[in-house]
Protein backbone atom coordinates (compact mmCIF):
# COMPACT_ATOMS: atom_id res chain seq x y z
CA UNK A 1 0.00 0.00 0.00
CA UNK A 2 1.49 3.27 -0.72
CA UNK A 3 0.58 4.78 2.55
CA UNK A 4 2.82 2.17 4.10
CA UNK A 5 5.56 3.63 2.12
CA UNK A 6 5.28 6.85 2.39
CA UNK A 7 4.88 6.35 6.47
CA UNK A 8 8.03 4.48 6.07
CA UNK A 9 10.10 7.11 4.27
CA UNK A 10 8.96 10.41 4.82
CA UNK A 11 11.37 12.32 6.76
CA UNK A 12 9.07 15.46 9.18
CA UNK A 13 10.67 17.40 11.53
CA UNK A 14 9.66 16.95 15.27
CA UNK A 15 7.05 19.37 16.32
CA UNK A 16 5.89 20.40 12.97
CA UNK A 17 2.78 19.02 10.86
CA UNK A 18 3.55 17.41 7.17
CA UNK A 19 2.64 18.63 3.86
CA UNK A 20 1.31 15.69 1.64
CA UNK A 21 0.20 16.88 -1.82
CA UNK A 22 -2.00 14.31 -4.06
CA UNK A 23 -3.75 14.23 -7.55
CA UNK A 24 -7.12 13.69 -5.85
CA UNK A 25 -7.56 9.90 -6.89
CA UNK A 26 -10.08 8.52 -4.73
CA UNK A 27 -7.85 5.69 -3.21
CA UNK A 28 -5.12 8.13 -2.44
CA UNK A 29 -6.88 10.28 -0.24
CA UNK A 30 -10.02 9.74 0.65
CA UNK A 31 -9.24 6.34 2.74
CA UNK A 32 -10.49 6.62 6.03
CA UNK A 33 -8.02 4.80 7.53
CA UNK A 34 -4.94 6.95 5.70
CA UNK A 35 -7.36 10.14 6.86
CA UNK A 36 -7.39 8.97 10.41
CA UNK A 37 -3.30 7.81 10.40
CA UNK A 38 -2.53 11.27 8.52
CA UNK A 39 -4.23 12.93 11.46
CA UNK A 40 -2.32 11.25 14.38
CA UNK A 41 0.94 11.68 12.78
CA UNK A 42 0.05 15.53 12.15
CA UNK A 43 0.31 15.24 8.00
CA UNK A 44 -2.16 17.61 6.29
CA UNK A 45 -3.26 15.80 2.66
CA UNK A 46 -3.73 18.40 -0.20
CA UNK A 47 -6.05 16.58 -2.92
CA UNK A 48 -6.20 18.15 -6.26
CA UNK A 49 -9.15 18.32 -7.63
CA UNK A 50 -9.84 16.33 -11.21
CA UNK A 51 -7.62 17.72 -14.24
CA UNK A 52 -5.67 20.15 -12.03
CA UNK A 53 -2.46 18.24 -11.85
CA UNK A 54 -1.01 20.68 -15.04
CA UNK A 55 -1.47 23.81 -13.01
CA UNK A 56 -1.01 22.06 -8.99
CA UNK A 57 1.05 19.58 -9.18
CA UNK A 58 5.05 20.72 -8.48
CA UNK A 59 6.45 17.79 -10.42
CA UNK A 60 3.75 18.37 -13.27
CA UNK A 61 5.34 22.04 -13.11
CA UNK A 62 8.13 22.09 -13.10
CA UNK A 63 10.16 19.05 -13.04
CA UNK A 64 8.84 16.50 -15.64
CA UNK A 65 9.07 18.87 -18.72
CA UNK A 66 12.71 18.73 -18.44
CA UNK A 67 12.93 15.12 -17.85
CA UNK A 68 11.20 14.35 -20.66
CA UNK A 69 13.17 16.99 -22.65
CA UNK A 70 16.57 15.28 -21.60
CA UNK A 71 15.44 11.86 -22.09
CA UNK A 72 13.84 12.67 -25.63
CA UNK A 73 17.98 13.94 -26.53
CA UNK A 74 19.86 11.24 -25.13
CA UNK A 75 17.27 8.61 -26.56
CA UNK A 76 17.89 10.53 -30.36
CA UNK A 77 21.37 10.61 -29.88
CA UNK A 78 21.94 7.20 -29.00
CA UNK A 79 19.22 5.82 -31.35
CA UNK A 80 21.51 7.95 -33.89
CA UNK A 81 24.61 6.53 -32.57
CA UNK A 82 23.20 2.79 -32.82
CA UNK A 83 21.52 2.46 -35.94
CA UNK A 84 19.06 -0.68 -36.42
CA UNK A 85 19.32 -0.91 -32.31
CA UNK A 86 16.71 -0.86 -30.00
CA UNK A 87 17.01 0.76 -26.18
CA UNK A 88 16.75 -2.78 -23.97
CA UNK A 89 17.38 -3.77 -20.54
CA UNK A 90 21.31 -2.97 -20.50
CA UNK A 91 21.26 0.20 -22.26
CA UNK A 92 18.01 2.03 -20.39
CA UNK A 93 19.35 2.21 -16.82
CA UNK A 94 22.77 4.62 -17.52
CA UNK A 95 20.04 6.37 -20.32
CA UNK A 96 17.53 7.02 -17.57
CA UNK A 97 20.19 8.40 -14.90
CA UNK A 98 21.41 10.34 -17.30
CA UNK A 99 18.56 12.37 -18.07
CA UNK A 100 17.48 12.37 -14.40
CA UNK A 101 20.88 13.79 -13.96
CA UNK A 102 20.51 16.60 -16.57
CA UNK A 103 16.72 17.07 -16.25
CA UNK A 104 16.34 17.33 -12.34
CA UNK A 105 17.67 19.51 -10.35
CA UNK A 106 17.09 20.47 -6.61
CA UNK A 107 16.20 24.09 -8.23
CA UNK A 108 13.47 23.19 -10.90
CA UNK A 109 11.91 20.99 -7.84
CA UNK A 110 11.68 24.25 -6.03
CA UNK A 111 11.17 25.75 -8.67
CA UNK A 112 7.87 23.74 -9.33
CA UNK A 113 6.88 24.52 -5.27
CA UNK A 114 7.02 28.10 -6.24
CA UNK A 115 5.02 28.00 -9.60
CA UNK A 116 2.40 26.28 -7.47
CA UNK A 117 2.20 28.72 -4.45
CA UNK A 118 2.44 25.61 -2.19
CA UNK A 119 6.25 27.44 -1.18
CA UNK A 120 6.83 30.08 -0.50
CA UNK A 121 3.18 29.88 0.19
CA UNK A 122 1.16 32.06 -2.06
CA UNK A 123 -2.27 32.66 -1.42
CA UNK A 124 -2.82 34.48 -4.53
CA UNK A 125 -1.85 31.68 -6.42
CA UNK A 126 -5.37 29.90 -5.82
CA UNK A 127 -7.40 33.00 -7.06
CA UNK A 128 -5.22 32.42 -10.27
CA UNK A 129 -5.81 28.98 -10.56
CA UNK A 130 -9.31 29.35 -9.63
CA UNK A 131 -9.75 31.71 -12.86
CA UNK A 132 -8.01 29.16 -14.82
CA UNK A 133 -10.61 26.93 -13.95
CA UNK A 134 -13.89 28.66 -14.76
CA UNK A 135 -12.52 29.18 -18.18
CA UNK A 136 -11.80 25.23 -18.62
CA UNK A 137 -15.23 24.00 -20.38
CA UNK A 138 -13.90 20.05 -19.13
CA UNK A 139 -14.46 21.34 -15.56
CA UNK A 140 -18.14 22.46 -14.19
CA UNK A 141 -17.38 20.27 -10.50
CA UNK A 142 -15.26 18.66 -8.80
CA UNK A 143 -16.66 15.31 -8.20
CA UNK A 144 -15.86 13.70 -4.68
CA UNK A 145 -16.30 9.90 -4.12
CA UNK A 146 -19.28 9.13 -2.45
CA UNK A 147 -18.42 9.14 1.63
CA UNK A 148 -20.70 8.38 4.65
CA UNK A 149 -19.07 10.27 6.90
CA UNK A 150 -21.32 13.24 6.54
CA UNK A 151 -18.99 15.45 8.52
CA UNK A 152 -15.66 14.42 7.31
CA UNK A 153 -16.87 14.88 3.75
CA UNK A 154 -17.92 18.31 4.77
CA UNK A 155 -14.35 19.12 6.15
CA UNK A 156 -12.69 17.60 2.87
CA UNK A 157 -14.77 19.97 0.85
CA UNK A 158 -13.80 22.64 2.86
CA UNK A 159 -9.86 21.58 2.63
CA UNK A 160 -10.17 21.55 -1.32
CA UNK A 161 -11.89 24.93 -1.51
CA UNK A 162 -15.58 23.74 -1.81
CA UNK A 163 -19.19 24.37 -0.63
CA UNK A 164 -20.36 21.35 1.34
Amino acid sequence: MWWSHFCQYRRQREGYPLLLTCDGYGPHCYDFTVLRQAEQQRIIIAAFPSHTSSLLQPLDVAVFGPLKRAWKRIASTWLKENPGKAINRTSFPWMSRKAWKEGISVETIKAGFRATGIHPYNPDFVKTVKDKLLVSSSLSRVNLPAIKDDERMKQLQENLGLSP
